[in-house]
């Protein structure tokens, strides 16, 4: 059983592997079960077998590793404040989108254009998200009377909606994450403690600071 299921792991690594480089060389629409088997040395019906047969399933499950390999990463590193690990989680986010751009602008042009795929990625970020304010709840910095559940979500979901518009190019990679971090600290600052708000505010106002920056280097 164990060594079945290393073998799976293993044609599913030489499939993912074989569908990142032909999404950066074409995107999305290079992707295909015949490029594919090409690619991985695999018969078709295999890929049908480890993925369902559908790109997208085959995009969700490419970008799902990448973004538990991010989180393994910052799992790695020590974070005594709980704020800075709260925009780390936007800001190492937006430098792993940045590092495989051809691939994050096709996941989620994908979700715009594809109403059967779901966003990507939404468990492992709202757990994380949840760890980030729950550790700040616990620091004092924000008060625990709100369902911290949903907060996560609308942070998630305005970071989602700003990856939209530079996934169509109407924003570049600095104004996302600027503009991420403006959101975040607008989101935290509707339950902020009266120890946390000055902290907030100070972060709000630096993202406040570049984006009047760029707006006038545009």
């Amino acid at each position: 059983m164990g060594r079945r299921e290393d073998n799976r792991r293993l044609r599913r690594a030489r499939v993912l592997m074989a569908a990142r480089a032909l999404i950066e060389e074409g995107g999305i629409e290079g992707l295909s079960m015949r490029k594919l088997a090409s690619g991985s040395g695999l018969a078709v019906n295999t890929i049908y077998g480890l993925f369902g047969g559908s790109r997208e399933a085959i995009l969700e499950a490419l970008i799902e590793d990448g973004i538990e390999s991010m989180h393994a990463a910052l799992d790695q590193q020590s974070f005594d404040d709980p704020l800075h690990f709260a925009r780390s989680i936007i800001t190492r986010g937006i430098e792993h989108f940045l590092a495989s751009e051809a691939l994050y602008r096709a996941a989620f042009l994908a979700e715009l254009q594809s109403p059967q795929v779901r966003p990507w990625g939404m468990g492992v970020v709202l757990r994380r998200g949840g760890e980030a304010i729950q550790n700040l709840v616990g620091a004092g910095l924000l008060r625990d009377d709100v369902d911290l559940r949903l907060l996560a979500r609308e942070i998630m979901s305005r970071f989602r909606a700003l990856a939209h518009h530079w996934a169509r190019g109407t924003i570049d990679g600095s104004e996302l994450r600027v503009r991420g971090l403006y959101s975040l600290h607008i989101c935290l600052l509707a339950i902020a403690t009266d120890l946390g708000r000055p902290r907030l505010l100070e972060g709000l106002r630096q993202a406040e600071r570049e984006l009047q920056a760029l707006a006038a280097s545009g």
